[in-house]
């Protein structure tokens, strides 16, 4: 494509997300992609297969493709997502707070009774009403229960879609930095008051946070100079864009015809 393939793309027709995935956050080809993540004290950095702050594509649970320490991207759209990594065989995904599955989820991430006894309240559907004015705790260790900010993410080296998670502290926070880099259509502009918009070329990287009792890795987002002159076409792009923000869960039992749970 051309030297900067993103002004031959029309982000316009883009529908507005169903939900403002990142408002909620701030309050605290496959179905499953393939993900981005900043690796930390993980297996693959104990194995000696990327190093800590690198930025890694899981292959295995032994294997991973290390893109180094930072990366290009277009965020194209982003959703709220929870995750329950202690559900049978596989992960469950759930993206609609109406969904039982994630209000159950969200409340094994965060701490229901520290918030309501802080005086912290609880809107018709169970979530936190007023998150912004009292701290939302989130229940400590590693539980196998995750939420943040989902997004689908277009990457320079590899020209891949990819899913981006956010889900700790520190990638919440970050979250709700990195909406100006979403693309806007026309109807949701008007909805704004601004004007549509591609989306805005970023660069991830990793950041070391050296707090006093432990350190990690916390994911830094920064503005892209470099214009991106590999894109797919916009048919492909909208079909993935409208694929990752209309599913709804991914992992569940499916039902057998005849009304039966079946894997």
């Amino acid at each position: 494509m051309s030297e900067n393939a993103l002004t031959t793309l029309d982000f316009g027709g883009l529908a507005p997300r169903k939900t403002n995935a990142l408002a909620n956050i701030a309050t605290g080809g496959s179905r499953f992609l393939r993900r981005l993540q900043i690796n930390d004290n993980n297996t693959y950095v104990k194995q000696g297969k990327i190093a800590p702050g690198n930025i890694g594509i899981p292959v295995s649970k032994d294997e991973i493709t290390d893109l180094g320490s930072k990366v290009d991207l277009l965020l194209l759209t982003v959703r709220e997502k929870c995750l329950d990594m202690n559900y049978g065989d596989k992960p469950l995904a759930v993206y609609r707070r109406d969904n039982p599955e994630f209000l159950r989820i969200y409340w094994e991430v965060y701490d229901q009774d520290k918030f309501e006894d802080a005086g912290g309240v609880l809107d018709d559907a169970g979530y936190p009403a007023n998150a912004g004015a009292v701290k939302l705790p989130v229940i400590r260790g590693l539980n196998g229960f995750l939420h943040g900010a989902s997004f689908l993410v277009f990457e320079r080296s590899t020209t891949e879609f990819y899913e981006l998670f956010l889900s700790n502290g520190s990638g919440r926070e970050e979250a709700k930095r990195m909406q100006v880099f979403l693309p806007i259509g026309a109807a949701e502009a008007e909805a704004l008051g601004c004007d549509p918009r591609n989306p805005v070329p970023c660069t991830l990287k990793g950041k070391y946070i050296p707090g006093k009792t432990h350190q990690w890795w916390a994911p830094e987002v920064l503005k892209c100079s470099e214009p991106f002159d590999n894109l797919p076409g916009m048919d492909v792009i909208m079909a993935k864009i409208n694929e990752f923000d209309n599913v709804e869960i991914e992992g569940e039992e499916e039902e057998a015809a005849d009304g039966e749970r079946a894997r």
